[in-house]
């Protein structure tokens, strides 16, 4: 069994990971989760603040990513080079706002971070932000169709018909080949719902 201590602070200190952005300064509201959840989003908006321009640009796309992204496919949904980008995500690292995993990619450094930075974008801008994602996943040299279901999933909440339609088709079939059925038809249906709306313009 994993071990979970029993007094709050300890328990917030291992749900957040110690991570610096998100952990200091929060002990004294620990008996009100609603007030904790304030703090930490107040606490997080505070450090991604003090960020040049071109760092706190990066937050909200990958918030939007949803997961971690190589600096290639960042710069490609950016629509930047990938040179212009290694100073704002070194900048980003070295403020404890993103990490570098393993494969070369970069990730936010928690879960609070990425729900802080996503629930200040307004509607338009979080359509935009999945548009440009799912059409850079789109094109993306993808041989075997790793990218298609983050591409139509970006696709379809951007309701980018078109992308959504071939992404989904593609997903659908390399859930086929690896015989996962049932997900494959979550594919088909999703991609037969925008195909239809395409046909009814």
């Amino acid at each position: 069994p994993v071990w979970v201590p029993e007094d709050p602070a300890s328990r917030f200190v291992l749900l957040v990971g110690c991570n610096p952005v998100v952990s200091h300064g929060y002990l004294t509201v620990l008996s009100d989760p609603i007030r904790r959840l304030r703090a930490v989003h107040a606490r997080i908006a505070d450090r991604l603040a003090r960020l040049s321009e071109r760092a706190a640009a990066l937050v909200p796309w990958l918030a939007a990513f949803g997961r971690s992204v190589r600096p290639t496919l960042l710069a490609a949904a950016y629509d930047s080079s990938v040179d212009a980008l290694l100073e704002p995500l070194g900048e980003l690292e070295e403020h404890g706002v993103v990490v570098a995993v393993s494969d070369g990619a970069y990730d936010l450094s928690h879960d609070l971070v990425r729900e802080a930075a996503y629930r200040h974008l307004s509607t338009p801008r979080r359509i935009m932000l999945h548009r440009r994602i799912g059409r850079a996943l789109a094109i993306v040299p993808d041989d075997d169709d790793i990218l298609a279901a983050d591409a139509a999933r970006h696709a379809d909440q951007a309701d980018d018909g078109a992308i959504c339609a071939a992404a989904s088709a593609r997903a659908g079939r390399r859930c086929v080949r690896l015989l996962a059925y049932d997900e494959a038809a979550e594919h088909v249906a999703r991609g037969r719902r925008h195909a239809r709306r395409l046909d009814a313009r």
